[in-house]
């Protein structure tokens, strides 16, 4: 079994490597992908510091152990993250990225599940919001690390 740390370097590694397809998507003008991957480097950022800074784990999944936490906890796990690193920045960290949250989750489940008819696109302006959150959250975060 891997340790904490291994998982958390590996976490931290996934998130860069989504994050960096996220701009080359958004750039490339394909904004579904970039709202998946913005998504996904949001989510193993978070995990990789959740693994390095605290010593909770997934719940079991169908009574085997998983290494990472449901999408719906990664908001959840972020402010468990800031009150564990953020010291007295922890208020405007808060308040300038946990309402994105909600948001690039939505935009990625409309881009990874929504089809025509009842398709919702996403809008450039979305995507680069995602990206740029994304960024500014695998930053903090890598600071953490």
């Amino acid at each position: 079994m891997a340790t904490r740390q291994q998982i958390s370097d590996a976490y931290r590694i996934k998130s860069a490597e989504s994050l960096a397809v996220a701009q080359a998507c958004l750039n490339n003008g394909q904004i579904r992908a970039a709202c998946n991957r913005a998504w996904y480097a949001i989510m193993q950022s978070v995990t990789a510091c959740i693994y390095k800074r605290t010593l909770e784990v997934p719940p079991p999944r169908s009574g085997t152990q998983r290494v990472n936490w449901p999408h719906e906890r990664c908001c959840e796990n972020f402010r468990r993250v800031i009150k564990t690193c953020a010291g007295r920045r922890a208020d405007s960290i808060k308040r300038s990225l946990l309402p994105f949250f909600g948001s690039i989750l939505d935009y990625r489940n409309v881009s990874d599940y929504r089809v025509p008819p009842d398709h919702s696109e996403i809008t450039i302006a979305q995507a680069r919001t995602a990206v740029d959150v994304a960024g500014k959250i695998v930053a903090l975060v890598n600071n953490w690390l």
